[in-house]
């Protein structure tokens, strides 16, 4: 028995996580493959082929999905350097094994160095609150980021050998309401690699962060300046013989409308993924809040350009039997 291929890391889901094998025989026979997850060596399913001299599985629908997945709380934790959280799979053929294979909650593939994100590297962030920027690196390297506030105080972080995708959490409350600009700095093996700079903002009073899982698979941020109600929703659940209708649950709903800055193409382009996003938080009072969103316009210039980006949220909804 022999393993002829194997997926990449971190190879998308999506597109299917191929394990290619060959039984070295010219009579036909009866193969079972197990799935194994290779950091607990549980396996979680088996396939079994029959009368082959060669096969191939796809493990991607008994991998992890990594669908309880969140962003990180708004102002919780402090800057830090940690590896993106993946799940190694292997497949098992009698004695032999594979090579196990990443599977993480990233969405497209990429070749290291590469920064994980569809936004912009200049950023406005609250000061009270958060961001994570992924990128990926090669085996065995030394990351070292270099986080400076336009007040002075310079905070260095680093992760030695590190290998696959890196998370960068900033916080910029940690360097005091008197920072108003941060920048990022980080380095590969000792050399500079790329920098991001941030706004550090007060919160206004209707201004709003939404953050959404990206079609790359990153959590991105944004700031709209401009939110407000747009409406109330109430909708009646009724049952009946057809002449007497009696209300038996009744469903209250909040929607808001988010509009944006008037911003570059490149950005009102990842601004308008959202809509498509299967996850999208808003943070109210310090917390984070699932919500739905309804609609998503883009408004464009005479040009034809897109100027800004309004979005048309459920904030609430609350069902009450009566």
């Amino acid at each position: 028995m022999k393993i002829d291929f194997s997926p990449n890391d971190y190879t998308p889901i999506e597109q299917g996580l191929y394990f290619g094998f060959s039984t070295e025989s010219e009579e036909p026979t009866d193969v079972e493959v197990a799935i194994v997850n290779a950091d607990t060596d549980e396996v979680v399913a088996t396939q079994l082929l029959r009368q082959v001299v060669s096969g191939k599985v796809n493990i991607a629908p008994y991998v992890e999905r990594f669908s309880q997945r969140e962003p990180k709380a708004f102002g919780k934790e402090g800057t830090s350097l940690s590896l993106l959280e993946v799940v190694r799979y292997k497949i098992r053929i009698g004695d032999v094994e594979s090579e196990s294979v990443a599977v993480s909650p990233l969405r497209y593939e990429f070749s290291a160095p590469a920064l994980i994100t569809k936004m912009p590297l200049r950023r406005k962030i609250f000061y009270d609150d958060c961001d994570e920027l992924l990128f990926a690196v090669q085996d065995s390297t030394d990351v070292d980021v270099v986080i400076m506030p336009n007040i002075g105080a310079v905070k260095s972080l680093s992760y030695k050998a590190a290998s696959g995708v890196v998370r960068l959490l900033l916080t910029p409350s940690e360097f005091g309401q008197e920072a108003r600009r941060v920048s990022v700095l980080i380095k590969l093996n000792a050399q500079d690699w790329c920098s991001v700079e941030y706004e550090v903002l007060q919160r206004r009073g209707r201004s709003l962060c939404v953050v959404w899982e990206s079609a790359c698979g990153s959590m991105e941020r944004y700031i709209f300046p401009m939110t407000y109600v747009l409406r109330n929703e109430v909708t009646k659940q009724r049952v009946g013989d057809g002449t007497n209708l009696n209300a038996v649950a009744i469903t209250r709903s909040k929607i808001v409308r988010a509009i944006s800055n008037y911003e570059p193409c490149d950005v009102i382009a990842a601004l308008s993924d959202i809509i498509a996003s299967p996850k999208v938080w808003i943070e109210l009072n310090g917390l984070l809040h699932r919500v739905d969103v309804v609609t998503s316009e883009e408004s464009y210039n005479l040009l034809g350009e897109p100027n800004f980006v309004e979005l048309d949220l459920r904030i609430e909804s609350r069902r009450v039997a009566l």
